[in-house]
């Protein structure tokens, strides 16, 4: 189902969105575009709602083993090894880590061919940091080659563009850094 509104102004932006958050649970809406005027001019937003489904496996090696369901995907997932978990299974904290690498990636890869730049191959080695109670910083260390010469500034621009879209690093209260080769 597809929903529309157009105009709202920028006083009535955050409750329309609290609005539509609570309306779209109880509805099978899977987008919203909404215009308005704010400080930055018009602007048009797709507001998307994201589905996973977990299960708890109750194994009684691994009491904390559940699966992850993610589009035709299922994960085997546990807690992190520090917490008693299945080091062999893919944990919360790593799925975070690499929700963030991954939405950056799309992002250059997306901003690369803009450019008409052809990325053939992008690995990135991405660590993030907890205090005990939360993630204090998620560093990205993508590596990129490409077919042909980029120069380091080309490089740069890309990596701060994927930085300022990426979705998840927008949403999360630690700082994201991305350190990257430019040679």
């Amino acid at each position: 189902m597809f929903f529309g509104l157009a105009d709202i102004g920028p006083a009535s932006e955050e409750l329309f969105i609290d609005e539509w958050n609570r309306w779209s649970k109880s509805q099978s809406v899977d987008y919203l575009y909404c215009n308005w005027e704010s400080s930055m001019g018009t602007s048009e937003t797709k507001l998307s709602t994201h589905h996973c489904r977990v299960a708890w496996d109750s194994d009684k090696e691994d009491l904390r083993a559940h699966t992850v369901e993610l589009a035709a995907q299922t994960v085997p997932a546990s807690c992190a090894p520090e917490f008693g978990g299945n080091p062999a299974k893919a944990d919360p904290e790593e799925m975070f880590v690499a929700s963030l690498s991954s939405c950056h990636m799309l992002w250059f890869l997306r901003l690369a061919r803009e450019e008409r730049l052809r990325v053939t191959a992008y690995e990135d080695e991405a660590e993030g940091t907890m205090d005990g109670t939360r993630f204090t910083r998620v560093v990205l260390r993508p590596k990129v080659a490409f077919a042909g010469e980029v120069d380091a500034q080309t490089i740069e621009s890309l990596h701060h563009g994927a930085h300022e879209r990426c979705f998840i690093a927008n949403s999360v209260n630690c700082p994201v850094e991305v350190e990257h080769p430019t040679n």
